[in-house]
């Protein structure tokens, strides 16, 4: 592989080479996140129910530690059912994700009610998430793992890349960017312990009656339960891509360029 594909293997492999003589016999290299009081952290999903499968136990964890937890919702899910009319199913999935949002603790939300299963980085869009960046001001984010197998998912991270360069130069840049796996297990470097937020996270994803993964909650908890793999102790784990804003910009790039 030639060329932009270059780039991102050299970010997603040659950062983080697995050290086989530290760490975990299962999978080493893989660090465990110990602080989660962040003093604000900006969850963005491009779907109702996309932040409580990739990182609701998290985000538990964040607001427990004191952080300011806020997640903006990209889309409006109205395309999810094709049996339920689309202004009922945004109404339902916004009362879910509301739900969602004080089970965890007391979790901000925003709805930026895009179209869905077409989002793209358009001006709008751009300009919609760099207002909620600027206000939030994140000093961590977290986001759908860029090669998940969701058009969506994929976007919101062209939307997210280019809402941080809009806010350059008025608002700090994050001092990390955690990509949450959803569809697609990702290239992971860093997990969480969950182990104490595992019944918590079921509760989450069941809050999402109507969607199919609420009666699909095993799916979920069996990759929490791999994951838990690179965890010195516990049982269930969740795990992310984290990348300074560098190198999360490059990956984005590599990709955009590679697709053209």
């Amino acid at each position: 592989m030639g060329g932009t594909g270059d780039a991102t293997s050299d970010i997603l492999w040659g950062r983080w080479a697995v050290d086989r003589d530290a760490g975990s016999p299962w999978l080493g290299g893989l660090t465990q996140v110990t602080t989660f009081d962040e003093a604000r952290v900006l969850v963005v999903a491009p779907h109702m129910d996309d932040e409580v499968i990739g990182c609701g136990a998290t985000m538990v964890r964040h607001v427990a530690a004191g952080s300011a937890v806020t997640t903006v919702f990209l889309t409006d899910g109205a395309r999810s059912d094709p049996t339920v009319g689309a202004a009922e199913l945004t109404a339902a999935r916004k009362l879910e994700a509301r739900a969602a949002a004080r089970l965890m603790g007391g979790v901000g939300t925003v709805f930026l009610d895009r179209p869905d299963t077409v989002l793209a980085a358009d001006d709008d869009t751009v300009a919609a998430l760099a207002a909620v960046v600027a206000e939030v001001a994140p000093t961590g984010v977290y986001v759908p793992w860029i090669f998940d197998a969701h058009r969506d998912h994929h976007a919101a991270n062209l939307v997210l890349t280019a809402a941080l360069d809009a806010c350059a130069g008025t608002v700090a840049a994050p001092s990390w960017i955690r990509s949450y796996e959803v569809w697609t297990p990702a290239v992971a470097n860093v997990v969480v312990d969950i182990t104490g937020q595992i019944s918590r996270k079921a509760e989450l994803v069941r809050t999402y009656r109507s969607q199919f993964v609420s009666s699909a909650v095993d799916l979920v908890l069996g990759l929490a339960r791999y994951r838990s793999l690179a965890l010195d102790d516990g049982t269930h784990a969740e795990a992310f891509t984290e990348l300074d804003l560098g190198d999360y910009r490059q990956m984005v790039t590599a990709q955009v360029s590679r697709h053209r």
